[in-house]
């Protein structure tokens, strides 16, 4: 129990009300410019690079829906993140941070 002390009329309350911060705004959901390299072979394997920005803080790439291993946040407008295998097509990609999660708006193709 916490206590509120008046030292002046020695009265001491348990009606102290603690406030507690709030954690602030949180992050915009990230910007997803382009995926460099936008193409891979279906085995897939390759590095690829995310820019952006407000990418701070990702915890997933995904491809077609497919998990991405390796994320590694370079910095604000950088990830890279190791491409999964995927049957040959044009797939979605998209980016997860504290923000929110973001699809490209370009296109990657699974040859």
């Amino acid at each position: 129990e916490i206590y509120q002390c008046d030292w002046s009329s020695d009265v001491c309350s348990s009606d102290l009300t603690v406030d507690t911060p709030s954690p602030g705004p949180s992050p915009g959901a990230p910007v997803f410019t382009t995926c460099s390299p936008p193409v891979s072979g279906a085995a897939g394997g390759g590095t690829a690079f995310i820019i952006g920005s407000l990418l701070t803080g990702a915890t997933s790439v995904t491809f077609g829906g497919v998990s991405a291993t390796g994320v590694t946040v370079l910095s604000d407008t950088t990830v890279t993140a190791v491409i999964p295998a995927h049957a040959a097509g044009t797939v979605s990609v998209a980016i997860t941070t504290p923000g929110g999660t973001t699809t490209w708006s370009g296109t990657f193709t699974y040859y």
